[in-house]
């Protein structure tokens, strides 16, 4: 133990108030998610897609081969949208609510998984106590990580995915001392593939860190991992008639759009604090690696964790894909907040009275600041677009009601790019505009085809997030279509935030074969 002058009790207090700092922003969290998981429409575009893939995988239509018209495209593997499914079955609650409740409460089990590792890696250079704290550190900033937290209540699958490759790397380190551990761990990262296909990052980095540390645990992972995911690919591609990786691997696909690269700015200047303090875990993980020969668990775990966060970090470039968005730092958080946490652990041990971990370049003392700036960093983190949101959800739902009442009056399909009124609205999401552009420019969609079924008016309108001109609308309809567009579907109104392109009065559609 350390004996801290009264003038060195600042340290504790900084940890204090950064714990304190953090179980706050948790608590706002929580505040908001209960508004927008009971919102009954689109917080993102894609939940609506989600939701109808879910209804047709459950129909036996999933990974069906795309035509003009209906044309779905199936992004993911199904474990997401079955677990949904079962979900609903067994509790008879809204799917929109239930996929959305079941992303947060991933969340929530992932913070648990990333507080639980970092507790494991501070372990291996530190006190029992400083390892409590960095690891309670770590699983209360990751889910306020600002992608992390816009994407935690989403009908989407991001969040289960995190949770399954946390869950394998997690079991990967138990399994250091119980062997047998290893299996649960293939299967929980086979999951994480089968919830979102690339989710590789952690699987990789334990198996590779396993070879060089614990051969035969590693090669174990391996085998387990290839014969599990063999497995599901044949009975999946089997059950599909080789519609599964139709949709997996050729109807995929996005366009490169290098400028997307600097949407990785953002949420990296509002969490340069943490960004440093993972350089630091870093430098103190090499440091620790250095010192420890063979198959150590120390040197396995550390390793495995740098891997972990070297193939995330180069995974980031994936976010140049055409609708690439934030949600591809989300797991890229975990590992930054366990290395940050491992940055920190010398000035949590000497808040906490213990030694501080070999490898630390400053004195102890000299951080206190340190940790003050950090917390006053956590407090700015920006949950504030949870507030606007919630703010108007209620009023703008009410007018989405009304617009739902309307489609189920219209005797035509209707495109919208809010999928879910299509949905309430007793209706099938039978094309979704964006998969349809991409195809299109790759040249594996039929365009003119669906061209001319605009120009016969075989559609009762569209419903679309803003016009021509804005950056999303022309992401989502190319040229050929909205020209198509605008000469059959002229009259244009706003309506609770989206545009509706409604046909002429008294012109009926014309020719429209197989079109319900």
């Amino acid at each position: 133990m350390i004996k801290r002058a009264p003038a060195l009790r600042l340290p504790a207090w900084a940890l204090a108030l950064l714990i304190a700092i953090l179980a706050l922003d948790v608590v706002s969290l929580l505040g908001a998610t209960r508004t927008i998981i009971g919102y009954r429409y689109n917080v993102d575009y894609g939940e609506g897609i989600v939701w109808q893939q879910m209804i047709n995988m459950v129909a036996g239509r999933g990974y069906s081969p795309i035509g003009v018209f209906p044309a779905i495209v199936y992004h993911y593997p199904p474990v997401y949208h079955l677990a949904v499914a079962a979900l609903v079955r067994v509790t008879g609650a809204d799917p929109l609510f239930t996929g959305r409740a079941l992303s947060f409460a991933a969340t929530l089990a992932s913070a648990v998984a990333v507080g639980l590792i970092a507790r494991a890696a501070i372990a291996t250079v530190g006190d029992r106590r400083t390892a409590i704290a960095g690891g309670l550190f770590a699983g209360l900033l990751f889910p306020v990580c600002q992608p992390v937290a816009e994407w935690s209540a989403t009908m989407r699958v991001d969040m289960l995915a995190c949770l399954f490759t946390l869950c394998g790397l997690l079991l990967t380190i138990m399994a250091l001392r119980r062997p047998r551990l290893i299996l649960a761990a293939a299967l929980c990262f086979t999951l994480g593939v089968y919830t979102k296909q690339v989710t590789v990052a952690a699987p990789a980095a334990a198996i590779l860190g396993l070879l060089l540390t614990r051969p035969r645990l590693g090669w174990t992972c391996l085998v387990a991992c290839l014969v599990i995911g063999l497995a599901a690919l044949g009975t999946l591609t089997l059950m599909t008639h080789g519609g599964f990786l139709r949709h997996i691997v050729l109807y995929n696909m996005n366009r490169n759009e290098a400028h997307r690269l600097w949407s990785l700015l953002p949420p990296l200047r509002a969490h340069v604090a943490f960004v440093l303090m993972a350089l630091l875990g870093c430098g103190i993980a090499w440091a620790s690696f250095r010192r420890e020969s063979g198959g150590s668990e120390r040197r396995a775990i550390l390793l495995i964790l740098g891997l972990y966060l070297i193939l995330r970090t180069l995974m980031l470039a994936m976010i140049v894909k055409s609708g690439g968005s934030s949600n591809y730092l989300i797991e890229w958080f975990a590992p930054l907040a366990i290395l940050a946490a491992l940055g920190a652990s010398p000035a949590f041990a000497f808040a906490v009275g213990e030694r501080p971990p070999a490898g630390w370049p400053f004195s102890p003392e000299s951080v206190a600041p340190t940790l003050l700036l950090i917390a006053a960093a956590i407090q700015a983190i920006p949950l504030a677009q949870w507030g606007d949101f919630t703010a108007a959800a209620h009023a703008k739902a009410g007018r989405l009601d009304r617009l739902v009442h309307a489609i189920h009056a219209t005797p035509a399909p209707v495109i919208s790019d809010d999928m879910t009124l299509l949905i309430r609205a007793g209706r099938s999401a039978e094309w979704e505009p964006a998969i349809a552009a991409e195809l299109a420019a790759l040249g594996r969609y039929d365009e003119p085809a669906f061209v001319a079924l605009v120009r016969r008016r075989c559609f009762g309108g569209f419903i679309t997030d803003g016009d021509r001109g804005d950056t999303t609308y022309d992401s989502r309809y190319n040229p050929a279509v909205a020209d198509a567009m605008d000469a059959t579907y002229p009259r244009r109104f706003i309506y609770a935030g989206m545009v509706l392109h409604l046909p002429p009065h008294g012109l009926a559609p014309r020719d429209c074969p197989g079109i319900r």
